[in-house]
């Protein structure tokens, strides 16, 4: 009787990939006292100059994987680098030293300075790997031909963080145009802003499609209380909408102001033209649902995301309080208009704080971790500070540690940043409305950071006396 297979595991993992490789002639125990800098690579499907520099310090070589200046994460929020020396030897490749990253934003910022590093650096301490690999000792004194390879896999989640593949962007285009989402046609609920700034902007959906993509819209719906427009209704005009209910996750009567990025968006959208088919004379009915706190925006890349699977992120307003040279725009709105010229058929990038907002409120976890994720990737240290301090950071657990972090460990360069001043003087003048346990938060992080950096010097000098 035939054996029958048995099934021991499975597994798949999807990463994309780029490598860059530099092979040069060189005696690493005596090179010039010069740096050597190799020409940049012409064609290289990354951002950035590409180039191989080689110089000595300290008795160390120092090799360095060379792209220049670029924005934090422009490359990818989470990348996997990895850099290896290589020298032929009997007529194949042996590895000589590697170093690995594991997967952060590329680049990632630098702590010291809390700008962007520009290169992959590795460190070649001939004596010490004669030591560990003995058969490199006799080559290391002598010209040797050597290959020099860097690795960066982008994780797949990454690209659903905001950098969406051509593929899925032309996949989600198609959708964008046979499901539109700012027509009646075929729908039946009707989301509408009633606020200052969106002027009749509205989304259109269907009642079925919402309850099956959140159990808060299950049950807003099984509840009884959004109103129904009947058919022949003239579609009500702004200032008519009535607030019956609310898709926001704040209970106080007042209307709180959550300094949302995705305000500014609303009006790029509105004065950009932005414009939906009259339903006035539609023969309908629908189920109408006002939000008050939270922008056209943001709704509407959460609804495609969940129809498509595509969300594009946009930069905080906060990333361009300190102008960077590296920047590609200038401002979030010029951010906007470049990226509407690239895919007009899509929702426009939305803020990551605000689709974090949504995401918390509709119970949706994946897109939390998306809208996080693509955060971390767009702070600067001015930005931090700024965010730190805001509303969402006072009501979300999870949005604060991410920036108290961040802040705690970038504490050297933010404490001479124009931003944390401008924090201290409002303190001092006692304009600052922080909560205590905010304060309190922050304190006992920075507390733990030291004490952490007084526990590896002392490790460093134990380690020097033994």
């Amino acid at each position: 009787m035939p054996t029958p297979v048995k099934l021991l595991a499975s597994s798949t993992d999807t990463q994309y990939e780029s490598r860059m490789s530099w092979t040069f002639q060189a005696n690493l125990a005596d090179l010039p006292a010069e740096a050597f800098n190799s020409p940049a690579f012409g064609d290289v499907p990354l951002r950035g100059k590409w180039s191989l520099k080689m110089n000595t310090h300290e008795g160390e070589v120092k090799l360095h994987c060379r792209y220049g200046e670029l924005p934090k994460g422009v490359l990818g929020p989470e990348v996997a680098v990895n850099v290896c020396l290589e020298v032929m030897c009997e007529g194949s490749a042996k590895e000589v030293v590697s170093h690995s990253w594991d997967p952060e934003p590329a680049p990632a910022l630098d702590p010291g300075t809390a700008k962007p590093y520009t290169s992959h650096s590795l460190m070649v301490d001939l004596a010490q790997i004669a030591k560990q690999r003995p058969w490199f000792e006799s080559l290391a004194n002598h010209s040797q031909t050597y290959r020099l390879t860097a690795c960066l896999r982008r994780c797949a989640s990454s690209l659903h963080a905001g950098q969406s593949s051509l593929p899925m962007i032309m996949r989600a285009s198609l959708l964008a145009a046979s499901d539109a989402d700012m027509s009646p046609a075929s729908k039946d609920a009707c989301i509408v802003f009633p606020r200052a700034g969106t002027p009749g902007l509205r989304l259109w959906t269907t009642a079925a499609f919402l309850k099956k993509a959140s159990p808060y819209f299950q049950d807003m719906f099984g509840s009884g209380c959004i109103e129904t427009v009947p058919r022949h209704a003239k579609r009500q005009r702004k200032g008519d909408v009535k607030p019956i209910i609310d898709l926001t996750d704040d209970n106080d009567a007042e209307e709180k102001d959550w300094d949302d990025s995705d305000d500014e968006t609303d009006a790029f959208f509105t004065q950009a033209g932005g414009s939906q088919p009259d339903d006035t004379a539609q023969d309908l009915e629908y189920r109408q649902i006002p939000v008050k706190e939270a922008a056209f925006a943001t709704y509407r890349a959460v609804l495609f995301y969940l129809k498509s699977g595509h969300i594009a992120f946009a930069p905080l307003r906060s990333s361009f309080l300190t102008p960077h040279p590296a920047d590609e725009y200038a401002s979030r709105t010029d951010f906007l208009v470049g990226h509407a010229g690239k895919t007009p058929d899509l929702p426009l990038p939305a803020s990551p704080k605000s689709v974090y907002r949504l995401a918390h409120l509709l119970g949706l976890e994946e897109l939390q971790k998306l809208a996080l994720a693509s955060l971390a990737t767009s702070l600067t240290v001015s930005g931090a500070v700024s965010e730190l301090f805001s509303p969402a950071s006072m009501a979300y657990d999870e949005l604060r540690k991410l920036l108290r972090d961040f802040v705690v460990e970038h504490l050297d360069a933010i404490r001479s940043n124009p931003a944390w001043k401008a924090q201290e003087a409002k303190a001092n003048r006692g304009e600052l409305e922080v909560p205590a346990l905010v304060t309190m938060e922050l304190l006992m992080a920075m507390l733990k950071a030291t004490e952490k950096t007084a526990d590896l010097k002392m490790t460093r000098l134990k380690l020097a006396d033994a």
